[in-house]
């Protein structure tokens, strides 16, 4: 508005010197009016040719916010149906971690006993079923006669093992150790195995390793049950495995990743949830 007052009044003041020119030179107001008129007209075109541009600029400038705005609202909504996916995406590993270690916990079964259910000859008896499963030939050693050994290993290459089982509930010493090094050298073994569902001291542990003792705890007989105990669990049951969690979390050791994603994609009803959320949510799963 300002710009246009000062064009208007350049306008009249340019008009007015004209009007004194050319009454000066004895024209006629008439035409002199007219020339003043197209003068203002001139001007007031001059003023808007260049005034033009801002205002298509601010017609631009709101077309490119809204534009923004439904974008950045776009995006928003983007984000929180991502956060949808990933929740139900966690909420199925979480699942998937459940049926790993309801696996696990039915891997470490003779017949209804759990490990850490069993007395002292049923977890023997138990271990000698898994070494047998791994392929070894296994002799139980006649209570008396034991020296610390409590099975004897013969491998494909003839080479004998001696193993001392122990199902403990607070860790194993270097007591366990001294023993089986003993029953190695009397049953005229090749080398020696300690199996425990609890953990080593310290002291069994320095003991072992320069005497070449194999020790076997609970994450490691975990990973083997699992591994070679080929046992057909049954369906998981959520009301069965609340009764069972606590001791199948104890026994449920790492799980990874990919374990859970491989039970996903090999688990019926997992499968049939994950393709079900994908698409629900194809604008994610879909990129």
């Amino acid at each position: 508005m300002e710009g246009f007052l000062t064009i208007w009044g350049l306008s009249g003041f340019v008009g007015w010197m004209i009007f004194k020119t050319k009454t000066i030179q004895g024209e006629g107001v008439g035409g002199l009016s007219m020339f003043i008129f197209q003068i203002v007209g001139g001007l007031l075109t001059l003023y808007l040719s260049i005034t033009e541009p801002s205002v298509t600029e601010q017609l631009k400038h709101r077309e490119d916010a809204k534009r923004k705005q439904e974008l950045q609202e776009k995006a928003r909504q983007y984000n929180l149906r991502r956060m949808s996916y990933d929740k139900e995406i966690a909420e199925l590993k979480i699942e998937a971690s459940k049926r790993v270690m309801w696996k696990r916990y039915h891997s470490m079964l003779s017949s209804t006993l759990h490990v850490d259910e069993m007395d002292g000859k049923e977890f023997e008896k138990f271990i000698a079923v898994l070494y047998s499963r791994m392929g070894y030939e296994v002799k139980q050693v006649s209570l008396g006669t034991d020296q610390g050994v409590d099975l004897i290993l013969i491998d494909e290459n003839n080479k004998r093992i001696a193993v001392q089982a122990k199902r403990w509930s607070k860790a194993v010493g270097n007591a366990a150790v001294q023993q089986v090094l003993a029953g190695k050298k009397y049953h005229n073994c090749q080398s020696a195995v300690v199996v425990t569902n609890s953990h080593f001291t310290r002291q069994a542990v320095e003991l072992a390793q320069p005497n070449k003792v194999t020790l076997i705890d609970k994450p490691k007989l975990i990973k083997l049950c699992y591994e070679y105990l080929t046992v057909t669990s049954p369906k998981f049951n959520e009301v069965q495995w609340l009764k069972i969690q606590q001791v199948a979390s104890s026994y449920s050791g790492i799980i990874s990743e990919t374990e859970t994603n491989d039970l996903i994609k090999s688990d019926y009803e997992l499968s049939l949830k994950k393709r079900t959320i994908d698409q629900k949510y194809t604008d994610i799963t879909v990129q």
